[in-house]
C-alpha cells in the first residue's frame, strides 16, 4: 500500500486507496479505475455543502452566471453535484472588501466528495474576480428557495401592493384635503 492511506468502509470493513486511484476522478479524460470506484461507492452518500460566494462588483451578471457554470463543471468533474443555484444580484456590503463596496453574490447547493469542493475553491482563490467565498457543510440541503430570494420576493409584493401613497396630515391632524378651508400663512399668495 505505498503511496496510499486506508480507509474505514461503511460497515467497518477497511480497504486502501491509492493517491492516484482518489483524485483519478477529479481529472478529465484520466484512465483507472476510478468509474469502476464510483459504482462501489455508489451506495454511500457523499458530504452535502451550502456555499456562497462573493464577485466584484464590476463583473456584469452574465459574467457571474458563466463563473457559476465552471465551478459547477469542477463539483461535476469530480462526480458531485450541484442541485440548486441562485444568483442573489448585486448587494451592499457592511464594509469594504478589497476596495469593494457592492458585489454580486451566489450561492451553490453541492452534493460532492470533498476533494472536488476543495478544487472549486482552490480555483476560486486563484480568480481575482472572487472576491470572498464559504463553504458550510450541512447535514440537508434546503428545498425550495433559499432565505435571500424569499426577502426579494417579499419586497416584491410589498412594492406592488403599496400603491398610491394616502395624502399626508396638515398640522391640525387633517388628511389634505382640497375643500378644507385655507389657514392664515398656508397660501402661497402674496397679500397686498
Amino acid at each position: 500500500m505505498k503511496g496510499g492511506f486506508a480507509a474505514i468502509g461503511p460497515v467497518g470493513s477497511s480497504f486502501s486507496v491509492s493517491a492516484s486511484e482518489n483524485f483519478s476522478g477529479l481529472l478529465k479524460g484520466s484512465e483507472g479505475s476510478a468509474p469502476d470506484r464510483r459504482n462501489e461507492l455508489k451506495g454511500l452518500s457523499m458530504p452535502l455543502y451550502e456555499h456562497v460566494f462573493l464577485a466584484r462588483q464590476d463583473v456584469t451578471a452574465q459574467q457571474v452566471e458563466e463563473m457559476i457554470t465552471q465551478y459547477k463543471a469542477v463539483i461535476e468533474a469530480g462526480n458531485g453535484s450541484v442541485p440548486k443555484q441562485e444568483y442573489w444580484g448585486v448587494k451592499s456590503l457592511t464594509y469594504r472588501i478589497r476596495k469593494n463596496r457592492k458585489a454580486h453574490m451566489a450561492l451553490l447547493n453541492i452534493d460532492a466528495p470533498a476533494p472536488a469542493v476543495q478544487e472549486m475553491e482552490r480555483q476560486m482563490r486563484i480568480s481575482e474576480d472572487v472576491i470572498r467565498f464559504m463553504t458550510v457543510k450541512v447535514e440537508a440541503l434546503e428545498e425550495g428557495p433559499s432565505a435571500m430570494m424569499q426577502k426579494r420576493d417579499r419586497d416584491d409584493r410589498r412594492d406592488g401592493e403599496r400603491g398610491e401613497r394616502r395624502p399626508r396630515r396638515d398640522g391640525e391632524g387633517n388628511f389634505g384635503d382640497d375643500n378644507a378651508p385655507a389657514r392664515d400663512g398656508d397660501s402661497n399668495e402674496e397679500a397686498n
